[in-house]
């Protein structure tokens, strides 16, 4: 009888109940919707360098360093091209090679595309270049209508808009 007792209390002790569950749920959905939340015309840094920003009335990741862009192998865009503009980061790497295959994958959907870089530890495949900052919002507005299950690797979950400079 005492060891059946021991049994139970321990299996009653270690059970994870449902509530918990749920509280880790309603936890995790706080911290995620107070990273989506965009207030009273200021910036909701995600991390070190992208922030939420209100561009032609919609809610925009926008990185805030700028960027250096590369392009790729044979490619039509010059990097001349690419300076004082902006892009739209659809990847984030560590490493360049992976970044450059992404670019070359989007190239191969008939996109423009090159890679785009901090200087250190970042690398963007980006899509663009365009001229001014309403250009690149409607270029990511287009892009995410059409790629709707496109996975943005390394982003907050969406493209993001990136100075070159």
């Amino acid at each position: 009888m005492g060891m059946f007792l021991l049994a139970m209390l321990t299996f009653w002790g270690c059970k994870p109940t449902e509530k918990n569950y749920r509280d880790a749920y309603v936890i995790a959905q706080h911290k995620k919707e107070q990273q989506q939340e965009f207030a009273g015309g200021k910036a909701l840094q995600l991390d070190d360098h992208l922030s939420l920003r209100s561009i032609d009335g919609d809610s925009q990741w926008v990185s805030h360093e700028g960027l250096r862009g590369k392009s790729l192998d044979g490619d039509s865009i010059a990097e001349q091209e690419m300076k004082s503009k902006y892009g739209v980061a659809v990847a984030l790497f560590r490493m360049e090679t992976n970044a450059r295959a992404m670019a070359f994958d989007l190239r191969e959907k008939k996109r423009k595309a090159f890679v785009a870089t901090n200087g250190n530890d970042r690398w963007y495949s980006v899509i663009g270049p365009y001229a001014d900052l309403s250009g690149a919002a409607e270029g990511l507005r287009k892009f995410r209508k059409e790629n709707p299950s496109f996975i943005y690797v390394g982003m907050p979950g969406a493209p993001a808009i990136i100075r070159l400079i």
